[in-house]
């Protein structure tokens, strides 16, 4: 059955009471009220030409879906992002900034009161320390990180109609994964069956 929109009359109907000779008298007028110059149109199943740009988006979204990835990352950085991002980070500790003042300050001919070379050096070690110390802590998340993603679980294939070794990371969403007694469960899943009668 089809939708259907329909414009319903423009009608009201009025009980107008008058008095006749002493006695009340009610009657029923209807009254139309149109306008000529309004046209009303009526689609039965039927869609609009003209979609919104917003409309567009989302349904062009939903035919590029992201691929899914098992892979885990916990890096905060790469070899690009890391000196903009820890500097970044960094100054967002008020000593820092505290220091960086004192350097600039230290510009100003009037208030400069120790040697323009010496005042870079307390921030100067502070960020060079900081920042072995991240990236240090860094690679040893990456490093975490590239060992879990490649332990081994065996996956169904349909092709071979057997399970097959795969990669954590490269498990997708849908894969029937064979998890054995005592192993990590590589990731999210939902038990379909089990040999154990609890």
């Amino acid at each position: 059955m089809g939708g259907c929109v329909a414009v319903p009359p423009f009608s009201k109907n009025y009980n107008v009471a008058q008095q006749h000779n002493g006695q009340t008298i009610v009657t029923n007028d209807t009254q139309h009220v149109r306008k000529e110059s309004e046209t009303y149109k009526v689609y039965c199943n039927a869609s609009s030409d003209v979609e919104s740009s917003t409309w567009v988006a989302i349904k062009n979204r939903r035919k590029k879906p992201k691929p899914g990835t098992n892979r885990i990352k916990t890096t905060r950085y790469n070899v690009i992002t890391f000196l903009p991002k820890n500097l970044f980070e960094q100054f967002h500790r008020v000593a820092n900034i505290y220091f960086a003042i004192l350097i600039g300050l230290n510009w100003v001919p009037i208030i400069n009161a120790i040697s323009k070379m010496v005042a870079f050096i307390p921030l100067t070690v502070i960020l060079t320390i900081t920042a072995v110390k991240d990236l240090v802590e860094d690679l040893k998340r990456w490093r975490s990180d590239s060992y879990i993603n490649k332990q081994i679980a065996e996956v169904y294939d349909k092709t071979s109609k057997s399970f097959i070794e795969c990669k954590w990371e490269d498990l997708n969403v849908g894969n029937v994964v064979r998890v054995r007694a005592d192993q990590v469960v590589p990731a999210d899943i939902l038990l379909l069956a089990s040999s154990s009668c609890e």
